[in-house]
């Protein structure tokens, strides 16, 4: 078991795993991190993590180190007693040594095969299920194979404890790195290439076929404002024309079409080229 001796050594890996996780490692590298790193002390097989569904009904693979490829636990149903599924409907750790699996875990039968490591079908192999917990949430799993014989202490689970909150932390950080790429299109969608706010509206009425005198009227600006902000607009767009920063604008899905009738070649007829109007 780990003991004191072995905490400075393992708290510097451990380090070195929170640094390689702020660097955004794909699953394969994180899990193989894991067990070349903080985990080396329990001589770990194979390490897998696994992520949950949105509808949470299966456990689907993100990363895995010394497991034989199989599309039988690439998906993993949650109903499955797996101690993989236990520890992420439960939220604590799952311990069984590899002897103990037929009994406990009729599912599991025969699952050695899929360990590269021939050590894997030794009964005093372990196999733990690990919850991998965010804010109170299960947010992933992670299943590690390791021939460490001895009873786990305290200190163990401590110290697995700390392990998993680190890499909860990487799924967290997957999760919303996912998300960014919508949230980036709503931010552009509201300040589109650059177009301040009045700029924006100054486009819209350009679209709805308005003049420079009819849009300074709708907006309250002055004319001279109203052509500065065009000029603006037109450079933004990369355009030579109202009419081609218009038809530009429809294409990238930066105006509104409910108050703009027809397709983009109407919306191009209606613009008001003139710009002393």
């Amino acid at each position: 078991m780990m003991t004191w001796e072995h905490a400075g050594d393992h708290m510097a890996s451990r380090s070195a795993l929170l640094k390689l996780i702020s660097n955004d490692p794909t699953g394969d590298a994180l899990v193989e991190a894991l067990a070349r790193g903080p985990m080396s002390i329990y001589h770990p097989l194979a390490v897998a993590i696994y992520a949950p569904t949105p509808d949470r009904s299966a456990l689907t693979r993100r990363g895995s180190f010394g497991f034989i490829p199989s599309t039988r636990h690439e998906s993993v149903p949650v109903t499955w007693d797996y101690p993989l599924t236990r520890a992420f409907l439960t939220g604590e750790a799952v311990v069984v040594k590899m002897g103990e699996i037929d009994d406990r875990y009729p599912l599991m039968v025969g699952w050695a095969k899929y360990v590269r490591h021939g050590e894997a079908s030794n009964s005093d192999a372990t196999i733990l299920g690990l919850p991998l917990v965010y804010a109170g949430t299960a947010v992933a799993a992670c299943t590690i194979v390791c021939a460490y014989p001895d009873p786990w202490s305290w200190f163990d689970y401590a110290f697995m404890e700390g392990i998993c909150a680190a890499m909860a932390l990487w799924q967290r950080i997957d999760d919303l790195k996912n998300s960014i790429p919508v949230e980036v299109s709503v931010h552009a969608r509201s300040r589109p290439l650059g177009l301040s706010e009045r700029q924006q509206r100054v486009l819209q009425l350009l679209a709805e076929g308005k003049s420079n005198s009819s849009i300074a009227r709708s907006l309250g600006f002055s004319l001279s404002t109203v052509k500065a902000e065009v000029q603006i607009i037109l450079e933004l767009l990369e355009s030579k024309s109202r009419t081609e920063a218009v038809t530009r604008a429809a294409r990238v899905g930066l105006l509104r079409t409910d108050n703009v009738p027809g397709s983009d070649s109407d919306i191009s007829m209606s613009v008001v080229e003139s710009s002393e109007s």
